[in-house]
């Protein structure tokens, strides 16, 4: 009987034929292939806040507020609201500093993420009607004077968004301004309803040093793929040592007027993330064979 040679490999009876071989070889791949096809928003929050003032002289807080302020944080669905009638104050120490005044300040907030599904939405809104604040002297002119005034029924507002799931989270924020007038040492300034978002008004007509005034600002943090926020504020003006002459000093800090904010995170499906564990241990199965099968 003829012997049969060592180095001959005998093929086995159940040997798979080429075809399979490419499939189970080429499956973690497609398994690859659905990493961005399903995820879980995780969380959310989003919150709105009609007026803040914070504002201080000699290291001493001198500002008023928050007013009008909600915010939800997800998972499960939320919704809050929050709302301040025929706001009056005054600010400074004795009252000294200014006024603020409003008929009305709204704020609301809402989220639907579940920490189940795969897509969800979370918006945050706010909004200050017939608004008055004045920062100077009450009683004779100072070169310091600041005041906002919204007239009748207008609103100053805001709104943020974050929607989507995994891999495409979208960010929308915009801001309304209605009829405002502002005044620096008796420069008006009257704005328009709406600006392009980061928008810096141009006050050195007024030649006052220490103002800064943002429009429509919108500050986004985030890739989009994993996680976006978004703060949206209508108006933020920046006071950096702001001389209110007159014998009242300087004042530092910042008026905020109709912020709003929203924010999600999100992950791939645990399977999702199997999947991408499956594939790299094919992979390197595959490139194995593929050096075995070069030799």
């Amino acid at each position: 009987m003829a012997k049969i040679p060592k180095n001959l490999k005998m093929k086995s009876a159940h040997t798979l034929p080429l075809a399979c071989k490419l499939f189970l070889y080429c499956l973690p791949m497609l398994l690859l292939g659905q990493v961005h096809a399903a995820s879980i928003v995780t969380s959310g929050t989003a919150s709105g806040l009609g007026l803040d003032v914070e504002l201080s002289q000699l290291s001493l807080d001198v500002g008023v507020g928050p007013y009008a302020e909600t915010n939800v944080s997800a998972p499960f669905p939320d919704a809050d609201a929050a709302q301040v009638l025929n706001l009056s104050v005054s600010m400074g120490f004795f009252a000294s500093l200014g006024d603020v005044r409003a008929d009305t300040l709204d704020a609301y907030a809402i989220s639907d993420v579940d920490g189940v599904s795969s897509s969800a939405e979370t918006v945050g809104s706010a909004s200050v009607r017939g608004f008055e604040l004045s920062l100077g002297s009450k009683d004779i002119f100072t070169s310091g004077d600041l005041s906002i005034r919204s007239a009748g029924e207008q609103y100053i507002s805001s709104s943020s968004s974050v929607t989507g799931s995994y891999g495409s989270l979208l960010a929308l924020g915009q801001s309304e301004l209605g009829d405002v007038t502002l005044s620096i040492s008796g420069v008006d300034f009257n704005l328009s309803n709406s600006y392009a978002a980061n928008t810096l008004l141009d006050v050195s007509a007024a030649s006052m040093a220490g103002i800064t005034v943002h429009l429509n600002e919108q500050i986004i943090l985030g890739t989009g793929l994993d996680s976006y926020s978004l703060v949206t504020n209508a108006m933020r003006i920046h006071l950096q040592n702001f001389n209110l002459g007159g014998g009242l000093g300087v004042v530092s800090g910042e008026i905020i007027v109709g912020q709003s904010s929203a924010q999600m995170t999100a992950i791939p499906e645990p399977s999702t993330i199997w999947s991408l564990v499956i594939g790299a241990v094919g992979l390197m199965f595959l490139r194995r064979r593929g050096i075995e099968l070069a030799h």
